[in-house]
């Protein structure tokens, strides 16, 4: 019986730091959408999100991550609020490289993404109703923070690869970029 004790503590230890490792997590963001739809001036938008995903940590500075992210951009005007909605697939590299004391680190983060783009009159329009649609990629980059292995803050811009087609006026077109503030908590 004793024989098998090194084999189940080595085990042990390797599950231990497989939890260390990866984690599953989720968050929230928020921050502003700076938009040019067609010939109008360029446009400032709240925006919110909610985000999950997971992450390795690969190395002791480096680590990957794959979420999924919607953000939802919101400009009242009277009684036509635009809502533009964009849902993406992430998958971003994190470097941690610099670490303020025992229980912080901050680094960069650089990424890229594809998604979904929606714009719309009012929250509750019909397909028809809405301008602006379609798929696009996006390149993620930034700043961020990880407090005591649990807390991660993040400040960076998600830039689109291109622009989005107007779905009822040929050539004409919509340009985004969304600037986001985000905490997620990692399982």
């Amino acid at each position: 019986m004793w024989r098998f004790a090194p084999v189940v503590l080595l085990f042990s230890l390797a599950l231990a730091n497989e939890a260390r490792k990866n984690h599953i997590f989720i968050g929230v963001s928020t921050g502003f959408q700076t938009t040019k739809p067609a010939l109008i001036p360029w446009q400032n938008n709240f925006l919110w999100g909610i985000r999950g995903g997971y992450q390795f940590d690969a190395l002791k500075y480096l680590a990957i991550r794959v979420d999924m992210d919607y953000l939802m951009g919101l400009r009242p005007t009277a009684l036509h609020t635009q809502v533009y909605s964009f849902l993406s697939v992430n998958a971003d590299v994190i470097n941690d490289f610099y670490r303020l004391s025992k229980k912080m680190t901050v680094g960069t983060y650089l990424g890229l993404g594809f998604g979904y783009f929606q714009n719309a009159e009012v929250l509750n329009s019909s397909v028809s109703a809405r301008s602006f649609m379609g798929y696009n990629g996006v390149l993620n980059l930034g700043v961020g923070g990880t407090i005591e292995h649990q807390h991660r803050v993040e400040l960076g811009v998600k830039i689109p690869f291109g622009k989005i087609k107007s779905l009822y006026h040929h050539g004409a077109t919509m340009q985004a970029y969304y600037w986001v503030a985000s905490y997620a908590y990692l399982f």
